[in-house]
């Protein structure tokens, strides 16, 4: 769930377009996730997030799973993962994460 700052949504849409979307890719060409969407919160109130940033996994990964994902995707970036945190921050300027959430699809029985 993400609030974009004030004049900062060309910006923050260039980097998900960019990093956060070819990472993603990457995401999904190796397995670890379904699919992934950018939705955009047409209807906001006040307190609700300007975006959605979603992605779908077919099962959860174990911890150890996460965490050899997590050295694979370091790698491809180039980064540690204080580098990345750092990278994080810096999009502060451009954006607040107001949280997340997981959501499970109900499937009815037949």
């Amino acid at each position: 769930m993400i609030d974009v700052e004030d004049g900062q949504f060309e910006n923050y849409m260039t980097w998900l377009n960019g990093q956060w979307r070819s990472n993603q890719a990457f995401a999904k060409q190796q397995g670890w996730i379904m699919d992934y969407h950018i939705l955009a919160n047409q209807d906001r109130r006040p307190g609700e997030p300007d975006l959605y940033l979603v992605t779908t996994y077919k099962d959860e990964p174990t911890a150890a799973e996460i965490d050899r994902r997590d050295a694979i995707m370091l790698k491809r970036m180039q980064t540690t993962a204080l580098g990345a945190d750092q990278q994080s921050a810096a999009r502060g300027t451009m954006r607040k994460q107001l949280g997340s959430m997981t959501l499970r699809e109900m499937l009815p029985r037949r």
